[in-house]
């Protein structure tokens, strides 16, 4: 016997709306996702997030690490005078 299974794991109804709220704030909206490629373009397209997809395959390697905790620097940076 074959079997055939799919799954439809789509945003959520209010994501969309969220995310143009945040972009209308000045919040830069980033999509990290596991899931193929393909899938992640069309989410991006169904919550109009552009189609700048990019692919790592997985292997973010040293450059990735730097430009993350670079960024992860800035914004702690940029929000530390709220704690305080």
């Amino acid at each position: 016997m074959l079997g055939l299974l799919t799954f439809l794991d789509p945003p959520r109804p209010d994501t969309k709306d969220t995310i143009h709220k945040a972009i209308a704030y000045g919040v830069g909206v980033k999509m990290i996702t596991g899931d193929h490629r393909l899938i992640a373009q069309e989410t991006a397209r169904q919550l109009d997030m552009g189609d700048d997809v990019r692919n790592v395959d997985g292997k973010m390697g040293r450059d990735s690490e730097i430009v993350i905790e670079r960024e992860r620097e800035r914004v702690s940076e940029s929000i530390e005078h709220k704690f305080f």
